[in-house]
C-alpha cells in the first residue's frame, strides 16, 4: 500500500468526492489537512492524514445547530384586500 495519497484516496478516506476535495482546498477549510505537491498533484502522507483524522473531535465535526435569524430588511405588512 502506498504511503503517499493523492486526492482520490482522500475523498475515499474522508467519504467525500473529489471534487469536494478540490474545492477545500481551493477554500482552505479546516476539515482537510496540509498538503503538499508532488508533480503537480496535491498529496498527503497517509500516517499524517490518520493523525490529523484522530486529532479532531466530535464536537469540531458537527457544528451546533443554527438559530433561525431573522430576514434582513423591512417589516412587510399585510397586502390590502380588494373588494370588486
Amino acid at each position: 500500500m502506498s504511503e503517499v495519497i493523492y486526492v482520490a484516496g482522500m475523498a475515499a478516506m474522508l467519504g467525500k468526492t473529489e471534487s469536494s476535495i478540490r474545492e477545500g482546498l481551493r477554500r482552505r477549510v479546516p476539515w482537510l489537512p496540509a498538503s503538499f505537491k508532488i508533480a503537480g498533484q496535491h498529496a498527503w502522507i497517509k500516517s499524517d492524514v490518520m493523525t490529523f483524522i484522530r486529532g479532531l473531535s466530535v464536537t469540531e465535526a458537527v457544528p451546533p445547530a443554527a438559530t433561525p435569524k431573522a430576514k434582513p430588511g423591512r417589516k412587510r405588512r399585510i397586502p390590502p384586500v380588494y373588494y370588486a
